[in-house]
């Protein structure tokens, strides 16, 4: 949590020593987040392809998904979630003099980790895929009216055409030996199971995989330890486990105090990019705003990501992007660092 937070703190000043205009430092951080998406999205697709790596779930109901050879299925999704429709959004923001090379690369950062969504298999997957396409497609329509073209939503179609292109790839084995295509078999599976284990154990189990049984351990030991933990906490060390929610941690393992002497800087740049935002609409906004919430709501609810470095420092990331993007000028930038 204090790396996250230093980062948050830190990044945009040092950025700005190497980046002074604010055009240079937004455009680095945009090629960054591409390339972030790119590499890792690749990386799952690969392992898709050659069939290693590991899977997503390996509990009662088998094995299912792949989220190549990263350690946690939660954080790869909570960084691909945080980050795409962020990059989306660039693309579809781009001028049309822009290099195409540029453009076709940032297309396929955002169509593989579609792909790399689809294949991870889990809840929250399924929720950023279908979250970042219905809000995009928002955004290219409203960009192709401000700009009085149809050339946005040409480029958001690229997306899923990219999406689909890597998923032909992949069954491209199985064809050529006359198979039946095992990878959209198991998408297929994924999205049946999370359905399954929501009509047979309950919607609270699916969305919270279990991690409600250790909250509510949690909260009467709160509970019984009064008032003085309600403000200060239980404290961490003194749990045999996480949570892997990141609200109830906080409040749980902090109390109210703890919380908001924590939690305030995120809240407070929060805040100021969705009051600059209203002030001044624009998609780039929008799509950095969408990841956010996406990304808090799965920490809030079901995830690791404010005590994650994974994911946590791309949460961090994205909010000093939202600092940068919506100050006005140079100069601005400058009083900022200082």
């Amino acid at each position: 949590f204090v790396f996250n937070l230093s980062i948050l703190l830190l990044f945009g000043k040092i950025l700005f020593r190497r980046f002074p205009a604010k055009k240079d430092a937004v455009s680095f951080l945009a090629k960054a987040f591409a390339w972030t998406l790119s590499v890792l999205s690749s990386s799952i697709v690969l392992c898709a392809l050659f069939k290693v790596g590991y899977s997503t779930y390996a509990d009662r109901y088998g094995y299912r998904g792949t989220r190549g050879f990263f350690y946690a299925g939660n954080d790869i999704t909570a960084v691909l979630m945080v980050l795409l429709p962020l990059v989306v959004c660039l693309a579809l923001s781009m001028p049309r003099n822009r290099r195409k090379k540029q453009l076709i690369f940032f297309i396929y950062a955002a169509g593989s980790t579609l792909t790399a969504l689809l294949l991870i298999g889990s809840k929250t997957a399924f929720v950023a895929a279908i979250g970042t396409v219905a809000v995009d497609v928002i955004a290219a329509v409203w960009q192709a009216v401000a700009k009085r073209s149809f050339y946005p939503v040409l480029r958001f179609a690229f997306i899923p055409l990219t999406c689909g292109s890597l998923f032909f790839v992949l069954m491209l084995p199985d064809l050529l030996a006359k198979q039946e295509p095992g990878i959209v078999g198991q998408v297929k599976e994924s999205w049946q199971v999370s359905s399954e284990i929501a009509q047979i154990e309950g919607t609270t189990v699916a969305l919270l995989s279990g991690r409600q049984v250790k909250m509510l351990a949690v909260l009467d030991e709160v509970k019984a330890a009064g008032p003085y933990a309600y403000l200060f906490g239980l404290g961490r060390g003194s749990q045999p486990y996480t949570l892997e929610m990141d609200l109830f941690e906080f409040l749980f393992f902090y109390g109210l105090i703890g919380s908001i002497a924590m939690l305030w800087i995120y809240v407070r740049d929060g805040f100021r990019a969705i009051i600059a935002f209203f002030k001044k609409p624009n998609i780039v906004a929008l799509g950095a705003l969408m990841g956010l919430a996406m990304t808090v709501g799965y920490g809030l609810m079901a995830g690791h990501v404010f005590f994650s470095v994974t994911a946590g420092f791309y949460l961090a990331i994205t909010l000093v992007f939202c600092n940068i993007f919506f100050m006005k000028d140079q100069k601005e930038a400058m009083e900022h660092e200082n």
